[in-house]
């Protein structure tokens, strides 16, 4: 699946949140525009977010989503993506909620202060250094009017998780919010990103691109009722795919690829069909590539081998193919909206489909090609 930890975060904007006993002429500014936001009966909000990840080594990965708000009063929701794929977080004004399709986990909270989106959230900013810049123009094509920039510098943190120390050092990032409404316009963050393997840079940009003010109706910022809630969400990878979609009609999949074309699933059918996720970082997708390659050209009329680069820019992968040229075509999902069953979190990912169209099996190959290799037998074809 797309990750979405970055979206969701929440927090708390309030001064008390912040240790400053004091507030400076640019702290009085910035609480003066989130009053003014909290004041707005309602608004709605929608951002492109571009993310590029720079490794020590020079190697890249980018990735696009939408983010989308809508608030009444107190009340919110974000949305990470559109429609049923999208991941959601819900505040009812008592509880807040992260969903993900028919699962929702209510987040735990510390101290009584209502939670804000994530994109709105300074937990991880320094408010004590905050320094506005300038005032310029929002850029609206109508009735515009000035904005507000601030600067202010991101705090070091450190995590320790289950592969080694994690450690996020100073980082920088600047706000624009609309001087008249108190909405945020964009907001920039870069930091480096320290682990025990390797180091990289995170960039990320949001830009608002539509905002209005209607209502929404109160039952957006409830949990819906088919939604059951759970301790944790269930991890959307091969066993659970199988369980749920073996020997059923596969989903459809329409993406256009790199050069221009539309590969649908139902335009192969009569054919056996892999789809390969995978990204241009991942070293087993790496080593599986040329076996991948040889099935495309040795079984073209009975196997149609599609490839699903994920969460990476045009520009990145077609630079990777000019290393590592592909035969078969290739459709990155930062330009395709992907069904939530095509939304994988293992790299590389096969998903084989039998000539009906059928779901036949899905196999995780972080271990190698063995695995899609004996099923590719079983479906008549000699991965050797």
């Amino acid at each position: 699946m797309k990750s979405t930890a970055l979206a969701l975060t929440v927090g708390c904007l309030l001064l008390a949140a912040t240790g400053v006993s004091a507030q400076s002429p640019a702290l009085a500014t910035w609480n003066a525009l989130q009053a003014k936001r909290a004041a707005l009966p309602n608004f709605h909000q929608e951002f492109d977010a571009d993310q590029t990840i720079t490794f020590a080594g020079g190697d890249k990965r980018a990735s696009k989503h939408v983010e989308i708000i809508d608030a009444k009063g107190p009340l919110w929701r974000q949305a990470v993506g559109r429609g049923s794929d999208a991941r959601t977080a819900v505040y009812d004004g008592a509880d807040l909620f992260e969903i993900d399709g028919a699962e929702a986990v209510k987040v735990q909270r510390k101290g009584k202060d209502a939670p804000t989106p994530g994109i709105y959230s300074v937990a991880s900013f320094d408010l004590s250094k905050l320094v506005e810049v300038t005032q310029r123009p929002c850029g609206f094509n109508v009735k515009d009017r000035p904005c507000v920039v601030f600067e202010v510098p991101v705090r070091e943190s450190m995590t320790q998780t289950m592969a080694g120390v994690v450690r996020v050092g100073r980082g920088a990032s600047r706000w624009v919010f609309d001087s008249e409404t108190g909405v945020l316009v964009s907001r920039t963050l870069s930091q480096v990103v320290s682990r025990s393997r390797d180091s990289y840079r995170v960039d990320l940009v949001h830009k608002l691109t539509l905002v209005h003010y209607d209502g929404a109706p109160k039952q957006l910022f409830e949990r819906p009722a088919n939604v059951r809630e759970v301790k944790k969400f269930t991890p959307w990878d091969a066993k659970r795919m199988n369980a749920a979609l073996g020997g059923k009609p596969a989903p459809d999949l329409s993406v256009m690829t790199l050069d221009g074309a539309t590969v649908s699933l139902a335009s192969l059918k009569g054919k056996t069909v892999l789809l390969d996720f995978w990204a241009t970082w991942c070293p087993p997708c790496r080593e599986d590539a040329p076996a991948l390659e040889k099935l495309h050209r040795k079984y073209g009329s009975q196997l149609a081998v599609v490839g699903i680069s994920v969460n990476e820019t045009r520009e990145i992968v077609e630079a990777f193919l000019k290393r590592n040229p592909h035969s078969f075509p290739i459709a990155p999902s930062s330009e395709n909206d992907l069904s939530r069953v095509y939304e994988v979190a293992v790299f590389p990912t096969y998903i084989i489909l039998d000539a009906d169209g059928n779901f036949e099996v899905a196999v995780e190959g972080d271990k190698g090609f063995d695995g899609l290799r004996a099923r590719l037998k079983k479906a008549g074809l000699d991965a050797e």
